[in-house]
């Protein structure tokens, strides 16, 4: 989509609305009507690309946009009207050859991105989709009263989407589309709902009582997520217990955020039985790391299909013991993977550590040279891995410089979950099936499988 018109499709969208008017007219609608009507046409396809309208039938752009305004005549505020269906002539009165999604929410971040990817994920191609912000006011039933002016900051900011996907002939499949996106576009809510919370939290835990080595490294970590770098999407406030003689964490029911309000919803134990006992042994470790950054093995359903982070922040007592923790979940902004790791506090200083450990002055060849390999890795190795890990990997790296081989770089995950992988091949040799070799003997050596892979 485009910010701004093109003369060809100012015309194609003035076009409309004289269709829609003389439809309208010729049944003796009100003028009121036919004004009110012509003025969401308007506000409908304004900022659409010139080529996914031109061309297109007036009756089809008509029936389109006066499809989305029936929806629109009745929906409360903090739900979502939805409807998937195949519109045909004799139906609808306009037609299509792709399944038409209709969608009328409160407008908030991610709507698209999330939308596209649960589509995605039950392997429906998107061809197209319109996506217009309206003001409007209802009344207390949820009816529409009125549009109000364009940039108006009064009355209810609502998202209108108009999405076009690969046509479903199967009234259940039609059926599990708007279940699917009722639920994504739910979580898309609680974590809006509650990102002020979230980040209130961010600020009772930067009040923790942090040993004095890492007091200024977690606290500068904790400041750099709040600008920006990361997408909250929940968070649990767990307390430490004794169950039988073994230290365990027990969940405060009524501390959910975002989407982990449901005490039932699950971060880290999904894929073996003794993952929950390993998560609580490691953190409630009196001698461990005050914060821990770690993989959740679910994936994400708001912004974007990836497996979210877990920023695990110990709360302590004033003797020092490990009282309980603040859990946060959601996705490190695309920066992150981006930029220079220097730029992230904890890494900055995990980074200077390895190097000194190597024996590498900074500013010597091997030690530019081994910085660099640092800053090429994997954010998720860097943030994950121990500094004695990190040692050895990017030593083992360093020293491939000179030797056209096959390396392999192994990382158990803390909590007994999965396999990190690192493979580095001469350029030259790779390519998708020698990748697709690699991933399945892989797969097969530890009897698992593969959840994602990177280039």
């Amino acid at each position: 989509m485009c910010p701004a018109l093109t003369l060809g499709s100012e015309t194609t969208v003035a076009d409309t609305i004289a269709h829609a008017r003389q439809k309208m007219e010729a049944a003796r609608a009100k003028a009121d009507d036919i004004a009110v009507v012509t003025d969401f046409i308007g506000r409908f396809y304004r900022t659409v690309a010139p080529g996914d309208i031109q061309g297109k039938p007036l009756e089809y752009l008509y029936g389109a946009a006066r499809s989305a305004w029936t929806l629109a005549q009745r929906r409360k505020p903090g739900t979502l009207a939805i409807r998937a269906f195949n519109p045909t002539a004799d139906d609808t009165g306009w037609a299509c050859e792709h399944t038409v999604i209709e969608m009328v929410n409160d407008d908030m971040p991610f709507l698209v991105d999330t939308v596209t990817a649960a589509l995605n994920d039950l392997d429906i191609e998107v061809h197209g989709i319109i996506h217009p912000l309206i003001a409007v006011e209802r009344d207390a039933e949820g009816a529409l009263v009125r549009l109000l002016p364009e940039g108006s900051e009064t009355g209810l900011a609502e998202s209108v989407m108009h999405v076009e996907v690969t046509r479903q002939t199967e009234a259940a499949k039609l059926d599990l589309i708007a279940a699917r996106l009722d639920e994504v576009l739910a979580d898309v809510r609680l974590a809006v709902e509650d990102w002020a919370a979230m980040r209130a939290r961010v600020d009772e835990a930067l009040e923790a009582d942090f040993p004095e080595d890492d007091c200024h490294e977690c606290r500068a970590f904790l400041d750099w997520l709040k600008v920006h770098h990361f997408t909250f999407l929940g968070s649990r406030v767990y307390t430490a217990v004794d169950e039988d003689g073994a230290p365990a964490l027990r969940l405060d029911p009524a501390s959910g955020l975002g989407i982990l309000r449901d005490p039932e919803r699950r971060v880290f134990d999904e894929l073996q039985t003794n993952a929950a006992g390993q998560v609580e042994t490691r953190i409630l470790n009196q001698e461990g790391p005050p914060l821990l950054v770690a993989k959740s093995v679910r994936r994400a359903t708001v912004h974007r299909p990836a497996s979210m982070d877990a920023i695990v922040v110990k709360r302590r007592d004033a003797e020092g013991r490990v009282t309980g923790i603040w859990l946060f979940l959601g996705l490190f902004t695309a920066e992150v993977y981006t930029n220079s790791p220097l730029m992230v506090p904890m890494l900055r200083g995990k980074i200077t550590r390895v190097i000194a450990a190597a024996g590498f002055r900074r500013n010597s060849h091997d030690g530019k040279k081994l910085l660099s390999i640092l800053e090429n890795l994997p954010r998720d190795e860097l943030f994950q891995s121990s500094e004695e890990h990190l040692l050895a990997v990017a030593v083992g790296i360093l020293q491939l410089q000179e030797r056209r081989r096959v390396a392999l770089f192994l990382r158990e995950d803390d909590f007994q979950r999965f396999i990190s992988c690192l493979v580095y091949i001469p350029r030259d040799r790779f390519d998708t099936p020698l990748r697709l070799a690699i991933q399945e003997i892989l797969a097969q050596a530890f009897d698992g499988e593969i959840l994602a892979y990177y280039t």
